[in-house]
């Protein structure tokens, strides 16, 4: 009996990777969001590759981008998507392949993570189910984009520390967990901040525990060691100087930044958007997340004689306040919360599942969560949230190379706010004979490509990138299928 259940165990499990992988790779050329970090990284990875570079930092840190003092990610990031693109001959959709390897480990991972707060199969089962096809996984799996392996490692993470409470190799699983959150610095600094609580609140062990972490933290955190002695410890004196200066951001008052720390439990479920907009299907009443706030509550009395589930509960509850505090004003950083999400998703799953009632609802929530993920991966890039599609961007990019002249030109856009028009400087960067001109190079341009959506606006803006070339005229204008339009200018 042991075996049969051990082998249907299994085989669901081999069901519930086959769904992750579907969801993480179906129709992502359609609907991969080609915007903001996401093209802007992909970009540095085809250019360090053409120009055989090596690098120890990687993407500029959102909060130094506007001061004189640009800090940086650790360059993980940039080796994980070189790796997928390489295999796909740099096509978009491979960017983020790396995430769907980790995510297809991290799944059976999470199902042994789950036995720390429930016992029944079915119930380890349904927890791993959410975590597989929650709109936040399926997201940002879908996503090149620095913080987004961090949900995946945080599953290794966050086992090895379990077993640093209930195995006899504590030292070992010690040193792992370490490495593992060196590995997750390296992707985001402040993501990572909550994990450091548990080795701190297991100071007496500081032999077996503590110490072993430390050494597995400065393993991998090698290459940003090395940067910063060989750059006068250039972002260590960054980070002080932006927090001791203060950084903007907006005008919230602290109370009413800390009510919206239930985002943190609606968001999983698709209840709430967090950073990328796919458009919920229905938004829930804010008192539910107050509800399940009560309910992780009594859950954690439940297991207040096990260590290890209120240390989580403490790193849980730390990263809930920071990521409520240094969210932005419009939006929720759940970014933030990646590195304690499998534990907050065990941690709701134990509390909804104690009783009856709220097992019925709890099940009702992870099946949203999978029509809400369905959503998403359904939903093109060039829908109303106004992305334009790689197939689109490939198109204008042909278009370009037939047009242009061999003579110095450049390309902008007007969709999305993006004058450098990173998305379509890709493609031509990839494809391209002849290269554009950089990104800060418009003056003496023997023409102009302008991908627009609206031919009167680009004409009426007149931003820098149309007048840094002087004389320059409209030649013609090219339509696609979803109202774009290339409008060509000349000399």
């Amino acid at each position: 009996m042991v075996k049969q259940q051990r082998w249907i165990s299994i085989v669901l499990l081999f069901v519930l990777i086959c769904l992750g992988v579907f969801l993480y790779r179906y129709n992502l050329e359609q609907s991969y969001i080609l915007k903001g970090d996401t093209v802007r990284d992909m970009l540095t990875v085809l250019r360090l590759y053409e120009d055989k570079k090596i690098t120890l930092i990687g993407p500029p840190i959102s909060f130094g981008q506007s001061g004189t003092r640009e800090l940086y990610f650790g360059s993980l990031h940039y080796y994980l998507g070189m790796a997928g693109l390489l295999m796909g001959n740099f096509k978009v959709s491979y960017a983020a392949l790396a995430n769907t390897l980790l995510m297809v480990v991290a799944i059976p991972a999470f199902f042994l993570l789950s036995a720390c707060c429930v016992t029944k199969t079915w119930q380890r089962l349904l927890l791993t189910f959410v975590f597989v096809v929650g709109p936040v996984t399926v997201l940002h799996t879908r996503l090149f984009w620095n913080p987004s392996p961090i949900i995946s490692l945080s599953v290794f993470f966050w086992l090895c520390v379990y077993y640093s409470y209930r195995k006899k190799s504590t030292s070992l699983w010690s040193f792992m967990a370490g490495a593992i959150a060196g590995i997750i610095f390296n992707l985001h600094y402040f993501a990572a901040l909550p994990l450091f609580i548990v080795p701190l609140l297991r100071m007496k062990q500081w032999k077996s525990v503590l110490l072993w972490f430390m050494v597995g933290l400065l393993l991998t955190s090698l290459p940003l060691i090395l940067f910063e002695i060989r750059h006068e410890w250039y972002l260590t004196q960054g980070i002080m100087h932006h927090v001791l200066s203060g950084t903007y951001s907006g005008n919230m008052s602290l109370l009413q930044r800390l009510q919206r720390i239930d985002l943190a439990l609606l968001i999983p479920y698709g209840m709430y958007e967090g950073e990328f907009y796919y458009g919920p299907l229905i938004i829930i009443p804010r008192v539910v997340g107050a509800l399940c706030s009560i309910g992780i509550a009594v859950i954690v009395l439940r297991f207040r004689k096990s260590f290890f589930f209120l240390h989580v509960s403490y790193a849980v509850l730390l990263a809930m306040l920071l990521t409520a505090f240094a969210s932005g004003e419009s939006e929720y950083f759940m970014r933030y919360m990646f590195a304690v999400y499998p534990m907050l998703l065990l941690l709701m799953g134990a509390a909804f599942m104690h009783y009856r009632t709220t097992t019925v609802i709890y099940i009702a929530a992870c099946l949203f969560a999978l029509m809400t993920s369905i959503h998403i991966i359904m939903t093109p890039s060039d829908s109303k949230y106004g992305y334009l599609s790689s197939t689109t961007l490939e198109r204008a990019s042909t278009v370009v190379q037939k047009e242009h002249n061999q003579q110095p030109y450049n390309i902008t856009e007007n969709i999305i706010g993006d004058a450098r028009a990173t998305a379509l400087r890709y493609f031509l960067e990839r494809d391209a004979l002849y290269k554009p001109m950089s990104e800060t190079q418009y003056e003496n341009l023997d023409a102009l490509f302008v991908l627009t959506k609206d031919i009167k606006k680009a004409k009426k803006e007149q931003r820098w990138e149309f007048t840094a070339t002087r004389g320059l005229k409209k030649i013609k204008q090219i339509a696609f299928d979803d109202d774009t339009w290339l409008v060509v200018y000349r000399q």
